[in-house]
């Protein structure tokens, strides 16, 4: 979705409001299903026009979905899940705290719904534990330099699903009733809708940083199974070597320590276009000890 976005020669809050839209109905479905998705995050949201029509989106994967009864009792829904599960910037703030229901589904498109209208994330940090607090301390802000251009209107409808406590939170059917997405562009202010350019710009970049994170954690894992496979060679020699043989090697401890492309900070490759770019870094990759390679 974010990628059709980045590649229209326009993107404006009426846009923003419109796919807010058909996510906000699409889990409606969902809940009056009593269906909670769990992951609801911009990888499992699909165009489904070829032409990149944002007007037609898809949710999709849905392997952490689970019945979870009624829709009733405010945000919460029904509070009967427990298992943590989901994206962390998008885990709504009770997972892991207490026992939680389809409310969760309405954080997440709550930070979607700010990420579209701004370009990034309400909540940031590359430490999931620090992320997880700011999450639960849950102090949404709206910078003047990237919000100013953003109605009034748009921004109730984040915060009105930005709620911390979930009995307070309003429930997908509340928000699919909020004048932002009845009404779309806000008429009191003066003027067609401005031109989110900022926000493209930013989403061009979001979308670099969260790609190159995803291939950082692609080589965590094939070095994580080289490793293993390594142990089991090991372990294989060591057990036909018998009593009399080198005996069993010891799986090497895991360290604190992350190798070097996860010490280096994401922003660092990304270039003012939104470009991924590793030739800047090139001299701190070579200071850095070949006994750190992955």
């Amino acid at each position: 979705m974010f990628d059709a976005i980045v590649a229209h020669d326009h993107y404006n809050e009426t846009q923003a409001s419109n796919i807010m839209h058909s996510l906000i109905q699409g889990v409606a479905y969902l809940h009056s299903n009593g269906i909670v998705h769990r992951d609801i995050k911009p990888e499992n949201i699909l165009i489904s026009r070829a032409n990149g029509d944002l007007n037609h989106l898809k949710i999709a994967d849905f392997g952490f979905a689970r019945r979870c009864g009624g829709g009733g009792g405010g945000g919460g829904g029904t509070a009967m899940l427990s298992r943590v599960v989901g994206t962390p910037g998008y885990m709504a703030p009770e997972i892991g705290l207490m026992n939680y229901g389809l409310g969760v589904d309405v954080w997440s498109l709550g930070v979607i719904c700010y990420i579209l209208l701004c370009g990034y994330a309400p909540f940031e940090h590359e430490n999931n534990h620090e992320l997880r607090t700011l999450i639960r301390q849950g102090v949404v802000q709206f910078p003047a330099e990237d919000w100013d251009s953003v109605s009034g209107l748009a921004k109730d409808f984040i915060l009105k699903m930005l709620v911390v406590d979930p009995q307070d939170r309003q429930d997908i059917y509340q928000m699919y009733q909020h004048p932002w997405l009845t009404h779309g562009y806000d008429s009191t202010v003066e003027g067609s809708p401005k031109q989110l350019v900022s926000a493209r710009s930013a989403l061009r970049k979001y979308q670099a940083r969260r790609r190159l994170k995803a291939s950082v954690n692609v080589i965590r894992a094939v070095s994580r199974m080289s490793a293993l496979r390594r142990h089991r060679v090991l372990v294989n020699n060591g057990e036909k070597g018998g009593a009399g043989g080198a005996g069993i090697a010891q799986m090497p401890k895991k360290t604190n320590d992350n190798s070097p492309l996860e010490r280096l900070s994401l922003s660092t490759f990304v270039d003012e276009e939104g470009r991924l770019s590793f030739c800047d870094d090139t001299s701190r990759l070579s200071q850095m000890s070949m006994d750190d390679s992955l």
